[in-house]
């Protein structure tokens, strides 16, 4: 809802109660990756949330193998390049878009188009915008359609750069 002190608020709350949730570790840590703010703490807060997400998976008594978590990893990638670290970031978002929940999340897709984009791979920018707009028209929430406008406005600035292979 863009109450981004409010629910840095609430989330810090959480933290001082639960230092373990690694949900609010993550969703602290992507927040302010996704304003481009106190991204060192950010990284920090999203590599705990994947190690106490690596623990429970280590020591849960589940029969079945369960991946990793997609948007853990989205995060990480997406701080990452934040940091300007193009090559970390694309790794770790193309990690995340071949996990079962990565592979169907729009955003992991949107924000592979961006790391793409930055490292002028254009077509594989192109492919990876309109898979996340295929993605969000699926859902059609109101949010969703303020996302697909913006993806579009990047893609029309994907044809006005010049062709890079």
């Amino acid at each position: 809802m863009k109450n981004h002190e409010k629910s840095e608020a609430l989330l810090k709350q959480i933290l001082e109660a639960d230092p373990a949730d690694a949900t609010a570790n993550n969703d602290l840590g992507y927040q302010w990756a996704d304003r481009s703010h106190n991204l060192a703490e950010a990284e920090k807060l999203i590599l705990k949330a994947l190690d106490l997400d690596q623990k429970l998976r280590d020591t849960s008594n589940r029969l079945t193998f369960e991946a990793e978590n997609a948007a853990y990893i989205d995060s990480l990638g997406w701080v990452m390049f934040r940091q300007g670290k193009l090559k970390e970031a694309r790794q770790e978002l193309e990690k995340a878009s071949n996990l079962p929940e990565g592979s169907d999340d729009p955003v992991v897709w949107d924000h592979l188009g961006d790391v793409y984009f930055s490292l002028k791979e254009k077509q594989k920018s192109l492919e990876s915008y309109l898979k996340a707009i295929n993605l969000y028209q699926v859902v059609r929430t109101r949010r969703d359609a303020e996302r697909v406008k913006d993806i579009k406005q990047k893609i029309e600035l994907l044809e006005l750069e010049p062709s890079k292979k």
